[in-house]
């Protein structure tokens, strides 16, 4: 079929910058919808190189029923030390906070050194739990497992 001659297509600006964001709104809201459903989340932390070598960090939420990437940053330059990551983390809560209902009750990483102290200083400043790399490594193999199965999918 042929398209309407009157129908013109979005420029990218257009739909780069309104019609990205505005699913982003709806995709976060809906995120922040189930995570306040479940009413607990544990953030996980973890950083992490992607392929062309940048260091990255990404904040996940995890509730007994699911677990959503919640953010990611990437910092310039070399690996982010422990402050930064604080700081991002920090960042995060507070704009979560606002937004989201749902309690934070633990705080989980990788045992790469400035994750840690990171997390520690997370913990300890906001009251919540603060878990290690064995809960990181579980959470990491059932996303594996449930990925890899796909009858498992719509269970994890």
């Amino acid at each position: 079929k042929q398209l309407n001659d009157a129908f013109a297509i979005p420029s990218y600006r257009k739909i780069s910058s309104r019609y990205v964001d505005e699913v982003y709104e709806e995709v976060t809201a809906d995120v922040y919808e189930k995570l306040e459903k479940d009413g607990q989340v544990v953030l996980a932390v973890d950083s992490w190189t992607n392929s062309c070598g940048e260091a990255a960090l990404s904040i996940s939420g995890i509730t007994v029923a699911r677990s959503f990437l919640l953010a990611t940053y990437f910092p310039s330059g070399d690996r982010p030390t422990s402050e930064w990551i604080k700081d991002h983390i920090e960042n995060f809560i507070s704009e979560y906070s606002d937004k989201c209902k749902a309690r934070i009750i633990g705080i989980v990483s990788d045992e790469e050194a400035n994750v840690i102290g990171a997390r520690q200083s997370i913990a300890r400043d906001h009251n919540i739990y603060e878990y290690g790399s064995g809960c990181h490594a579980i959470h990491l193999c059932i996303a594996d497992i449930c990925d890899a199965f796909s009858p498992l999918k719509d269970i994890c």
